[in-house]
């Protein structure tokens, strides 16, 4: 498990840094670096506030009062504050890198780019957030096949519709990254709160974190059928 993981982002990362016209072997010694680096730092978590999340539900009960029966609705209040907390593993070198791309992207091929990638995002966190779900004891998760080929006929879909450049698996990344982390880990705060959390850690399984392991299984899968299709 550990080696097949290194090994999908290892060969996203290369793929990546290479589409940005960086030389091979420069790619593949930081990609190196960015998982070296991404294990050391998943040690450490970073608190950003806490989320209040209010709830309300009713309870009827019977109460017995002589020979008649009073049916009363009590209403509960329950107030639960979650610690929001980011691992600096499994998020800072997922965001590190769609920032770089997003700057690539934006300087090389212009506003197109930036169109694309913002109706990618919009498009895929609302699919994403469908197919997401609470697994008690273990946090969220969503199918990575699934969601990497949601995104992919995503990505194309959008690029044909807007005429967008080429190398859109770059693209693809980053709103990957972004629809996980808003459609899988923000939208999805009140459903964690049924369990009682006190605490909800952004990239917290590092480099199996999905907010790793999606953008680069999605770079691949997109890459493949921009190759197989000869766009």
């Amino acid at each position: 498990m550990v080696v097949s993981v290194n090994t999908l982002l290892l060969t996203s990362y290369i793929l990546i840094l290479v589409s940005m016209g960086l030389e091979v072997y420069i790619s593949t010694a930081l990609a190196l670096l960015m998982i070296l680096t991404s294990n050391i730092l998943s040690k450490f978590n970073i608190t950003i506030g806490n989320v209040r999340l209010d709830d309300e539900f009713r309870k009827a009960s019977m109460v017995r009062i002589g020979s008649e029966y009073l049916v009363q609705l009590v209403r509960f209040k329950t107030m639960n504050n979650i610690s929001l907390e980011f691992n600096l593993g499994g998020f800072l070198i997922p965001l590190t890198l769609s920032i770089f791309i997003l700057m690539y992207t934006a300087s090389n091929q212009g506003n197109t780019a930036l169109i694309t990638t913002s109706l990618l995002i919009i498009t895929s966190t609302l699919l994403i957030n469908r197919v997401s779900v609470v697994i008690r004891g273990v946090g969220l998760a969503v199918p990575v096949v699934m969601v990497s080929l949601i995104i992919s006929l995503t990505t194309m879909l959008v690029a044909i519709i807007l005429k967008s450049p080429h190398q859109l698996w770059l693209l693809s990344y980053v709103a990957s990254y972004t629809s996980v982390l808003v459609g899988v880990d923000m939208m999805n705060l009140g459903r964690v709160m049924v369990y009682n959390v006190r605490r909800v850690v952004v990239g917290g399984l590092n480099i199996y974190d999905a907010l790793s392991v999606v953008p680069a299984s999605t770079v691949l899968v997109t890459y493949v059928i921009l190759r197989l299709l000869q766009l």
